[in-house]
């Protein structure tokens, strides 16, 4: 989880992405950034009610539960959305504990 006031941090970021042939690949945001943007942003620092960072890659979405202390956010660990080209960005077990910048 993360701190009132911390910001969002994708260091370690890996998603998922499912092709609408039904292969799987996988990118690391880390070499990949001008290609993901964030909501709330990394510029934004998080306040408690913030439960959710929405991940952008080239124009598809997926949404990733967090927690800021003081939060009700779940620990879900698995993102899917099912769109364009790419049909699912998907955020899986290790690379969702990555979103999750130490314990709360």
């Amino acid at each position: 989880g993360y701190l009132e006031g911390e910001k969002f941090d994708p260091t370690g970021l890996t998603i998922a992405l499912k092709y609408s042939d039904g292969s799987m690949g996988f990118l690391d945001y880390k070499g990949n950034e001008s290609k993901f943007s964030f909501s709330p942003s990394t510029d934004t620092p998080l306040k408690a009610s913030d439960t959710k960072v929405t991940i952008t890659y080239e124009s598809k979405s997926a949404t990733q539960d967090i927690t800021v202390k003081g939060s009700s956010g779940s620990d879900d660990t698995v993102i899917y959305v099912a769109i364009g080209a790419i049909a699912a960005v998907l955020i899986v077990g290790a690379a969702a504990l990555l979103l999750r910048k130490r314990a709360v």
